[in-house]
């Protein structure tokens, strides 16, 4: 077709564009300028390559230029990732045509994010029956929580997990397990109960999920070796047992962490 005839495809659902051999846009429908989050005339005229830094070295972009070079098809699916951290698949189409090649893309993003969310409830599911399994293994307290944080630190992909027990003759709670913590203050943690993030927490018995730690103050027996952790995201769920506060469970990440609802909910 003459590419003033793929104008038919304007209003299609599915991306439509036309790749010419000098590896310029030579036509795109607003369907796959959306898939890419910029308009037509931002892409018609350039190059995939000025657009798109570090394309030429995706699998994505070597069958583009087989289709170009050697007029060979392919058929893929494709991951593709934003600016802001977002991800969208889509099923990539690649045809010869005269003018170079034409690309369809369907966005199939709903049903990989479907996919991805019942693979991780499967992988917590089997983290979770061996963490039963651990506890009924052994009597020996201290390897079983050991197991069940390295596990938690796992499944979670998080950095760092701890579990501080309330010693109410004392008013503080202390540590008696850990993992993922590069410094030996995390063991000697002993936290007045009551009093700054860590305390009030278990005192009021109501989980904390803190996305950016620089935001929050904390006590400073622990904000030290917090930054020194290099810690910026945290949560913590009060343990409790005939309504009674009996310790904390935290857990620590070194980069940015936005939790899902899944997320949430196994933690919890």
């Amino acid at each position: 077709l003459p590419i003033s005839e793929y104008a038919i495809l304007d209003h299609l659902r599915e991306g439509c564009q036309v790749i010419g051999f000098d590896r310029r846009y030579r036509y795109v429908n607003a369907a796959a300028a959306r898939h890419g989050r910029t308009t037509p005339t931002e892409l018609i005229g350039k190059k995939m390559t000025d657009l798109y830094p570090g394309v030429e070295a995706t699998t994505m972009y070597a069958l583009l230029e087989r289709c170009l070079d050697q007029r060979l098809p392919a058929e893929f699916e494709n991951e593709f990732s934003y600016a802001n951290g977002a991800r969208a698949w889509f099923t990539i189409k690649m045809d010869p045509v005269p003018e170079g090649v034409f690309i369809l893309s369907i966005d199939i993003s709903d049903r990989k994010h479907a996919e991805d969310s019942l693979q991780a409830r499967v992988t917590r599911l089997e983290a979770l029956r061996a963490i039963d399994r651990a506890i009924i293994a052994t009597g020996d307290l201290t390897a079983t929580l050991q197991n069940v944080l390295e596990r938690v630190v796992a499944s979670l992909h998080v950095d760092a997990a701890d579990l501080l027990l309330y010693r109410p003759d004392r008013g503080t709670l202390d540590y008696v397990a850990g993992c993922g913590f590069r410094q030996a203050e995390a063991a000697q943690t002993v936290v007045p109960f009551g009093q700054g993030l860590t305390g009030r927490t278990a005192f009021d018995t109501q989980a904390v999920i803190i996305e950016d730690l620089s935001l929050h103050p904390e006590q400073p027996e622990r904000g030290g070796w917090f930054a020194d952790e290099g810690f910026v995201f945290y949560a913590a769920i009060p343990l409790i047992t005939k309504g009674n506060p009996i310790g904390l469970f935290e857990v620590f990440h070194r980069t940015a962490l936005t939790p899902s609802p899944d997320w949430i909910e196994f933690f919890h």
